[in-house]
C-alpha cells in the first residue's frame, strides 16, 4: 500500500500526533480467502524425502493431494501435487525443498491487514486521533476496555480500522482490518442453560511420524443454547477413522442433537496455524460435513512474510469455504469481546502485540503467534493459551493482572512443553487440562513441576487418559462425566 510513511499514519489516515509512529508496517496476515503462504515461496532445509520419492511426500497423499509429475534422476525435481480445485508445486535441489501454491480454488485472495505501532504514547492522544478519525467521517461501531486497555473499531463506509491503546505500557496500534467480517453484531441472542466444556482425549506418543505424536489438542464447548464451540484440533497422526467416529458421537452428546440432524457449531476458534491444531478438524469437514452446521470461523495466522505457514492452513481454509461458504469469518484482534447465548469470550492477545517501536514482529518462534483466549459464564472460565511460550507470557503479565488473568481452569500451554511458571501462578486456576500424555507428569520434568505449584496433580487432567466433560458453573468445574480414548496409532487414511 503505497503512502507516505511521515504524514499518514495507514494510507489516507492523517498522522499520529502525540507518540513516536513505527519506522515499519506489520503485515498481520492471511484471512479466511488466503493463499498458502500469501503466494510466496517457502525454501527449506528437509532431509526426509529420500532422493527419488518426492512425489510419495506423504503428508499430501494423505490430505488428497496426488502428483502429476514423476521424478527424474539427477535433476533438480519439480513436482506438481492437485486435488483437482488447488495445486502446490514442490521443487526438491539437493537438501533443500520449496514449496508454492500454483493454483487456487477460489478468487479474489484476501488483501492483507496491515498494522501501524505507535510507542511513547497516552490515553488522551490515542482519544484525540479516534476524534480525529471521526471527524473524516469514521464512526465507533463497537468498543472494549479492559483494565486500562482500550479497544475500538471505527469504520467508514467499508473500511474497518481496528484501534488499540495498551495504557499499561503505552503503546497503541492500529489494524487496516481488510479480510473478515466486523466485531460490531458479531454474536449470538442470550440464552439460558449449562456451561459444558470437553477435553477430547487423544492418543499421544512419543513422535514418530505416520504414526503417532506428542502434541495436538481438540476442545469442546457446549453453551446455554446447546451449540457447540470448537478450539483447535488433533494432529494427521490422531485424525483416525475410530477418532473421528468417536468425536461425533461426542459432539451429538453434548449438543442434544439426535441423527439426521446437523450438529450446530457456533463458533470454531484456532489458536495458532500449526497442524496438530488443525488437522482433525480438516477431516472431520471432509468425512462428516453434512452433519455439521459451522457458522462462524475465527482465527489470527500471521503472514509468510514473518513466519513459515503449515500448508494445513490452506487445505482447512479451503475446505470451510467449500463446505461452509455461508459461514461468518471473523480475524480475531487483541480486545475483541462477544457473546454467544450468554457465554463471554474475550481475545486477550495475539500475534501483532508484540510489535514495538520498528512496527515489526519480534517474538521469534511461531508458538507464540498463538491468540489467547478467555471463555467466562456464570463466574467460572476457561483461559485458552494455545502453544505460547516466554515471549507471549512477557506481553500478557504485563498487559494484564490477575484481575483479568485469573480463571477457573486454565489450558495448560503447548502440551506442557513450555515453562510458564509465572503465569499460571498469577492465573491461580483451580484445575487444568493437560492436551498431553500423562508420562509429562513425573516431578523431574520442571514444567510439569511450574504447573505443579499452582495446579495440584488431583486437578489436573491429561489428554491421553479419556475423553473428559465438565460444567462449569457457579464458579466451580464439575466433572460430569468420561469416556475411554478411542483411535490408536495413524491409520493411513485419506483424511
Amino acid at each position: 500500500m503505497e503512502f507516505s510513511m511521515d504524514e499518514e499514519l495507514l494510507a489516507g489516515l492523517p498522522r499520529y500526533e502525540g507518540g513516536v509512529m513505527s519506522t515499519r508496517l506489520y503485515d498481520a496476515g492471511l484471512g479466511l480467502h488466503s493463499m498458502y503462504n500469501d503466494g510466496l515461496v517457502n525454501a527449506f532445509e528437509c532431509p526426509g524425502p529420500e532422493v527419488g520419492k518426492l512425489e510419495n511426500m506423504d503428508y499430501f497423499q494423505y490430505f488428497g493431494y496426488q502428483a502429476d509429475k514423476t521424478y527424474e534422476a539427477g535433476k533438480p525435481n519439480r513436482i506438481t501435487f492437485s486435488n483437482g480445485r488447488s495445486s502446490f508445486i514442490v521443487t526438491q535441489d539437493g537438501k533443500y525443498m520449496s514449496m508454492q501454491q500454483s493454483r487456487c480454488s477460489y478468487e479474489p485472495c484476501d488483501k492483507p491487514s496491515l498494522q501501524r505501532t505507535v510507542t511513547a504514547t497516552d490515553g488522551k492522544a490515542f482519544m484525540a486521533y479516534l476524534e480525529g478519525l471521526e471527524a473524516l467521517g469514521y464512526k465507533r461501531t463497537w468498543e472494549n476496555h479492559l483494565e486500562g486497555n482500550d479497544f475500538y473499531e471505527m469504520e467508514k463506509d467499508t473500511r474497518i480500522i481496528h484501534c488499540a491503546f495498551m495504557g499499561r505500557l503505552g503503546i497503541a496500534r492500529f489494524t487496516d482490518v481488510r479480510t473478515g467480517c466486523s466485531i460490531a453484531g458479531f454474536g449470538s441472542e442470550p440464552s439460558e442453560g449449562t456451561l459444558e466444556l470437553c477435553q477430547f482425549g487423544l492418543h499421544y506418543g512419543y513422535n514418530r511420524p505416520l504414526q503417532c505424536i506428542d502434541c495436538g489438542m481438540l476442545y469442546i464447548l457446549k453453551l446455554p443454547d446447546n451449540s457447540l464451540f470448537i478450539i483447535d484440533g488433533g494432529q494427521l497422526e490422531q485424525a483416525t477413522q475410530a477418532s473421528m467416529k468417536e468425536a461425533i458421537r461426542v459432539m451429538r452428546r453434548m449438543s442434544r442433537a439426535p441423527e439426521g440432524k446437523r450438529i450446530p457449531i457456533s463458533g470454531w476458534f484456532c489458536t495458532h496455524a500449526h497442524n496438530d491444531h488443525m488437522d482433525m478438524l480438516s477431516r472431520l469437514m471432509m468425512s462428516y460435513h453434512q452433519e455439521l452446521d459451522i457458522q462462524r470461523v475465527l482465527f489470527s495466522f500471521p503472514s509468510s512474510k514473518s513466519f513459515k505457514i503449515a500448508f494445513q492452513a490452506y487445505i482447512l481454509m479451503e475446505r470451510i469455504i467449500q463446505f461452509y461458504p455461508e459461514a461468518s469469518y471473523l480475524k480475531v484482534q487483541s480486545g475483541h469481546s462477544f457473546q454467544l447465548a450468554s457465554v463471554r469470550f474475550d481475545v486477550l492477545q495475539t500475534h501483532g502485540d508484540s510489535t514495538g517501536e520498528h512496527g515489526d514482529e519480534t517474538i521469534g518462534r511461531f508458538n507464540d503467534t498463538s491468540a489467547v483466549l478467555k471463555i467466562s459464564y456464570d463466574g467460572a472460565s476457561f483461559l485458552v493459551l494455545g502453544d505460547i511460550d516466554n515471549s507471549a507470557q512477557r506481553i500478557l503479565l504485563s498487559s494484564y493482572t490477575d484481575k483479568t488473568l485469573h480463571c477457573t481452569v486454565i489450558q495448560a500451554a503447548h502440551h506442557l512443553i513450555n515453562k510458564l511458571d509465572q503465569l499460571y501462578a498469577v492465573a491461580r486456576p483451580y484445575a487444568a487440562l493437560v492436551p498431553q500424555s500423562l508420562h509429562v507428569a513425573i516431578f523431574s520434568n520442571e514444567k510439569f513441576a511450574g504447573l505443579l505449584r499452582s495446579v495440584p496433580l488431583e486437578r489436573q487432567y491429561y489428554g491421553s487418559c479419556s475423553t473428559d466433560i465438565f460444567r462449569l458453573a457457579a464458579g466451580r468445574i464439575e466433572l460430569l462425566e468420561r469416556f475411554p480414548v478411542e483411535g490408536g496409532e495413524f491409520d493411513f487414511s485419506v483424511i
